[in-house]
């Protein structure tokens, strides 16, 4: 992980403060298998939901598109959508204006959406 700690005897041997390095180190492998993004479709009263979590960028943009390409009527729920680079905006533009319902965007991602220069008009 980069980083180097010492535990000395005396800390050791308090259960306690061991018990929470043991946790630290465990979150630390956890966090080193981050899932940069995750899409999900399930199908809902007659309308198909993806949902977007994690960070949207160029990498993952050709795998949304493809999943919803098929599908109408189409909700987006970005509530989960921590953050997206211009090429996830415009896409998520693009879905938008072919229909799709975006739902639970935050304001940050809500305003990125707003902004009406990332796709041509």
């Amino acid at each position: 992980m980069g980083s180097v700690l010492t535990v000395h005897r005396a800390t050791r041997e308090n259960s306690s403060i061991w018990a929470h390095f043991l946790m630290a180190r465990r979150l630390q492998c956890w966090t080193a298998t981050y899932m940069e993004c995750r899409i999900d479709v399930t199908h809902q009263a007659g309308t198909y939901v993806v949902r977007v979590a994690g960070r949207l960028t160029d990498v993952q943009v050709p795998d949304l598109l493809r999943v919803c390409g098929t599908l109408a009527p189409l909700q987006l729920d970005l509530a989960q959508l921590d953050s997206a680079n211009s090429v996830g905006i415009e896409a998520l533009q693009r879905l938008q204006k072919s229909g799709a319902q975006i739902v639970g965007a935050t304001h940050f991602i809500q305003l990125l959406l707003d902004n009406n220069h990332s796709v041509g008009q």
